[in-house]
């Protein structure tokens, strides 16, 4: 309730906001201009917290509806690669994707969500001129999901703990200069459960990360 009840108060902050940074309200001054754009840059990321929050919430108590249909593990592939195109060029970063045949039965918003946050992550954690890798294969009834990145790494007493509630990795070297809220891979773990699949990460310090995660396959 209380989250909920942020939204519209905040909504109004963003929206005053982002009249001041397009000069509707007047021009600003020389340090309006510079503490404006990082008041609205704040208040998107509580904002953002806020949904998040509620996400889990309604996931918890069972109210997130689950759409589930048939469709090939590569277009989430390629709509998480055309929204992050932009951002990956300007840091330097490529997504490469390695080409599946493989379908799956599941909610394709919520599954992009988890391939979007697990890319975003591993993006704040990589350096200029490194590579994520988005790749799947069929493993029995399930479709096993990849997202490899050249990162620093997790140490092994983290790689559990990363999945809970406001856990982040300590001393975060981000390439994209985004510090997150620590709850993108709680979402991500939560939405998985709702398709009765696992999420894991196998990594190790100074050699990257390789977050996996299923969904049930079905037959093309």
């Amino acid at each position: 309730m209380i989250t909920h009840d942020m939204r519209s108060p905040l909504t109004v902050i963003q929206g005053c906001l982002a009249m001041l940074n397009t000069r509707q309200l007047g021009t600003l001054n020389e340090k309006g201009n510079q503490l404006a754009p990082l008041a609205e840059k704040n208040c998107k990321r509580v904002m953002q917290l806020v949904n998040d929050l509620l996400d889990i919430e309604k996931i918890k108590s069972g109210m997130m509806p689950v759409d589930q249909s048939k469709f090939f593990v590569n277009e989430l592939f390629e709509e998480v690669n055309e929204s992050l195109a932009v951002w990956l060029q300007q840091l330097g970063i490529k997504l490469k994707i390695t080409d599946s045949d493989a379908y799956v039965l599941a909610d394709k918003d919520l599954a992009t969500r988890v391939i979007f946050n697990l890319v975003s992550n591993a993006v704040n954690y990589s350096r200029r001129g490194d590579t994520i890798t988005l790749s799947a294969e069929q493993v029995e009834d399930w479709v096993e999901v990849s997202v490899r990145d050249q990162g620093k790494g997790i140490a092994a007493k983290m790689q559990k703990a990363i999945f809970e509630r406001f856990q982040q990795v300590e001393e975060q070297n981000s390439g994209s200069g985004h510090v997150g809220s620590g709850l993108g891979l709680t979402i991500c773990k939560s939405i998985i459960n709702l398709h009765g699949g696992e999420i894991w990460v196998d990594s190790k310090v100074g050699a990257g990360s390789n977050f996996l995660f299923t969904l049930p396959a079905v037959n093309a």
